[in-house]
């Protein structure tokens, strides 16, 4: 064992092995990490009715209503597109 740790070869060849695990760990953790982020940055919006009314003037019909988009991803320009559909029958 003495002859282990004074042979210079065998020395350095053991200080690479714990650096190399070390860096086995420090890339999983950072691996890992980086699977947590995407998750969060990937989140569906939520669409929430706020507020609706109805109300018959005349003949005529009026609806409105409010809807909230709620953001829980880490992306702040993840909302890119809202459409608009509207059925009318009377």
């Amino acid at each position: 064992m003495k002859e282990f740790l004074t042979d210079p070869p065998s020395l350095l060849s053991t200080i690479a092995i714990v650096f190399s695990g070390i860096s086995l760990i420090v890339a999983i953790l950072a691996f890992r990490r980086s699977q947590i982020e995407h998750k969060e940055r990937y989140l569906s919006i939520h669409a929430y009715l706020s507020d609706s009314y109805r109300e018959k003037i005349d003949e005529h019909i009026l609806v409105c209503f409010g809807m909230t988009y709620t953001n829980p991803s880490t992306l702040p320009d993840s909302l890119s597109r809202t459409e608009l559909h509207v059925l009318f029958t009377g």
